[in-house]
């Protein structure tokens, strides 16, 4: 063996009992070219410290065929579709009871990569990733923080997120033995979700709500809860329209309780904002009675006011 190979031995040899004690790759992320070639160990889109990460990995299973990459999405239609996931509890029936799966930050960071990386990414390359999420307990008095691990691909123009480990707690003292200097080296072994089988720290996903054109989940021998397979441009869409209904809705029931307190109808071509009689006094009284029901703020309440006094 000459010089050169045994020199990539020892790096090899050392990187691999490195690893293990201190819980990171000594040449992660390093460009390595001894015997000619010029490979990436890992590809990382993002990284914060060991435990937060997104970036590419090959495929877990090639049965499914290739991916359909590299594709071109919208940041903002994919972070409205990672909004739109919700879950519930096992125990839980009602409606609002529901909760993201992803919190708005996370949704916000996850998306803005998955566009730039979807549209990097080769056909035999997934997206792996890890995100944090901390959560203030007792009155604020605590803090826990828990992780969201998964894979991301595309596929049959829809986005496909499996999910592998899911509000799984972070450990201090695990973290207190091994990185008593808080040194933040201390890595754990995530489940990023599987194509062959749901993933053991993905079982809360049986009791997964969705009612949202262009999501559902993966559907084969069984339903997969743990996996989502997303039209990122239907989904978008079905929200914005959601939205507007919703802005209907409260414009309706404005002009409900405005025409309550008037004791008369709005007429339809007039936007029910606030409708002030001639009369100071009337408009005055008018006035507070909006702010008793909170059709407008203090703020607006007051300036009002203001405005009217100096019309005297």
């Amino acid at each position: 063996m000459n010089k050169l190979k045994k020199l990539a031995v020892m790096l090899f040899f050392s990187s691999s009992l490195v690893q293990p004690v201190l819980g990171f790759d000594l040449f992660e992320g390093i460009d390595i070219n001894i015997f000619g070639g010029n490979k990436k160990v890992n590809e990382v889109l993002w990284e914060n410290g060991p435990n937060q990460y997104i970036k590419y990995i090959d495929q877990d299973i090639f049965t499914f065929g290739d991916n359909d990459h590299p594709v071109q999405l919208s940041q903002k239609e994919i972070a409205i579709s990672l909004s739109l996931l919700r879950i519930k509890g096992k125990a839980s029936t009602q409606p609002q009871e529901l909760r993201p799966v992803f919190s708005s930050d996370q949704a916000a960071l996850l998306s803005k990569n998955l566009a730039k990386g979807l549209n990097g990414a080769i056909p035999t390359k997934d997206i792996i990733f890890v995100l944090e999420k901390a959560e203030a307990k007792l009155m604020g008095l605590k803090t826990d923080s828990s992780f969201i691990a998964g894979r991301v691909f595309y596929k049959n123009k829809k986005l496909n997120i499996i999910i592998g480990d899911y509000n799984r707690a972070r450990n201090r003292g695990y973290e207190a033995a091994y990185d008593p200097t808080n040194a933040g080296i201390v890595s754990y072994n995530f489940e990023h979700g599987k194509r062959s089988k749901k993933a053991a720290g993905s079982s809360i996903f049986d009791e997964i709500i969705l009612e949202v054109p262009g999501i559902e989940n993966k559907k084969s021998k069984k339903i997969r809860r743990d996996w989502f397979v997303i039209d990122v441009k239907l989904a978008a869409k079905s929200y914005v329209n959601r939205e507007k209904e919703a802005k209907k809705e409260e414009l309706v029931n404005k002009r409900r309780e405005i025409e309550e307190i008037l004791g008369r109808p709005i007429p339809a071509v007039v936007n029910p904002v606030v409708m002030l009689p001639k009369t100071t006094e009337n408009r005055l009284i008018t006035l507070n009675k909006l702010k008793e029901k909170s059709l407008i703020t203090n703020k607006e309440y007051v300036e009002k006011r203001k405005k009217i006094l100096e019309e005297l």
